[in-house]
């Protein structure tokens, strides 16, 4: 689509519907945007004018044009100004290269760096081109990562990224993989979440609850500590635990569906000024639509950018529909959906034993609400400290008690 040169036109007169008319006849671009004392004001093409002033004479209506703009009118006013137009081109690549000046350099790390690493890592950079003072496009990021962690080899990973005026390099220093047969701490071990024990097998420490028994989460289940002190409690729990979900869904539902039809706009926009419309119009022109917008830098080689920002967004008209189910498919939809949020919600290890499926609804909607009962392990283990559990265990009622 070629770029077209805008034109703002006062229209004047006592039918001005009659210009619309006739342009909407001749497929010609005429667009309302604001109403004065003096007219209305309307935006065209350039290329239409001399023809929409012949449709404005014969409708009795006046045009007055008011200001041009756009791609191709700017460029016309640049011809005739060369020089004008070369101080702008010296403007814009001054601009550039100090946009592509490096300011600063900065060493981040995802953990904790050792004293003296940040100042080795900048030296090793600067040996190899990654310093302040040099222009962005010049530098190789790549080849630095690669010299860097063969320098350093405390050190897994780095990237070297250069964002503006500033140089990121993150590293990541080489850690020592814990043990994995470790032995837990002291502590005990407490209900996950609700649920009715089904059965409690204590292996170390004191059982505080027993089959049978309703706990809530949170609820301790097996103290680490008996009779010879503390200890690391250890247990086999099983309970019942329900998991429900509720969905409905209506009889009469609005939609909204995608047309096919499209429009496609393109402009560039500097820093905090207006965008520049080369292709397309500033406003949708559907009343119900959606949008995909992609946003830019201007870049012509690689890590080479102006300051500018292209900007490309496509309009996709719809249309308002209303979906009228019947009850039998409401309520199919809602067991479905109803089925698939109870499926999320279920734990990766555990049994299903029961499922419950009611449904119910009303002249607007249909309710489906299913409850899913599963045997999985509850058990969470919490870490304490020695005097805790022999200060938990004193509380604890013994058997010469009873």
């Amino acid at each position: 689509m070629r770029p077209q040169g805008r034109a703002l036109l006062l229209l004047s007169g006592d039918a001005p519907e009659k210009l619309f008319n006739l342009a909407a006849q001749r497929g010609l671009y005429l667009q309302a945007q604001e109403e004065r004392e003096d007219g209305l004001l309307v935006e065209a093409y350039e290329a239409d004018l001399r023809e929409l002033f012949e449709l404005a004479r014969r409708s009795r209506c006046r045009l007055r044009l008011l200001e041009r703009y756009g791609l191709p009118v700017y460029l016309a006013w640049l011809r005739r100004r060369p020089f004008f137009a070369l101080g702008i081109i010296l403007f814009a690549v001054g601009l550039l290269l100090f946009g592509q000046l490096i300011t600063e350099v900065e060493v981040t790390s995802k953990g904790e760096l050792k004293p003296g690493d940040a100042a080795q890592i900048k030296e090793l950079c600067e040996q190899n081109g990654i310093k302040a003072g040099r222009l962005r496009f010049m530098l190789d990021c790549d080849s630095a990562e690669e010299i860097l962690l063969d320098s350093l080899p405390d050190f897994v990973w780095a990237d070297i990224a250069a964002h503006k005026q500033k140089i990121t390099i993150q590293v990541q220093r080489r850690s020592v993989p814990a043990k994995k047969d470790a032995p837990l701490p002291l502590g005990s071990i407490y209900a996950a979440r609700d649920g009715v024990l089904e059965q409690l097998f204590v292996r170390r420490g004191t059982a505080v609850a027993k089959a049978g028994d309703t706990v809530q989460a949170g609820d301790l289940l097996v103290l680490g500590a008996d009779a010879d002190g503390a200890t690391t409690a250890s247990a086999i729990i099983a309970a019942k635990t329900r998991y429900e979900a509720t969905c409905s869904v209506p009889l009469k539902k609005e939609l909204r569906e995608f047309t096919g039809q499209r429009r496609y706009s393109l402009a560039l926009q500097y820093e905090g000024q207006p965008p520049l419309y080369l292709v397309g119009e500033a406003f949708c022109p559907y009343l119900l639509y959606a949008q995909q917008k992609k946003i830019a830098p201007l870049t012509f080689w690689r890590k080479f950018a102006l300051p500018v920002e292209v900007i490309e967004t496509v309009y996709f008209q719809q249309v308002k529909r209303t979906l009228t189910l019947s009850e039998q498919e409401a309520r199919s939809r809602a067991e479905v959906a109803a089925r698939n949020e109870v499926i999320r919600l279920l734990p990766d290890e555990g049994r299903v034993i029961d499922t419950d499926l009611q449904c119910f609804g009303s002249e607007q909607e249909q309710t489906a609400k299913l409850t899913v009962t599963v045997l999985e392990d509850i058990s969470l283990y919490k870490e304490q400290t020695e005097q805790d559990l022999k200060a938990q265990w004193a509380l604890l009622p013994k058997e010469e008690d009873i």
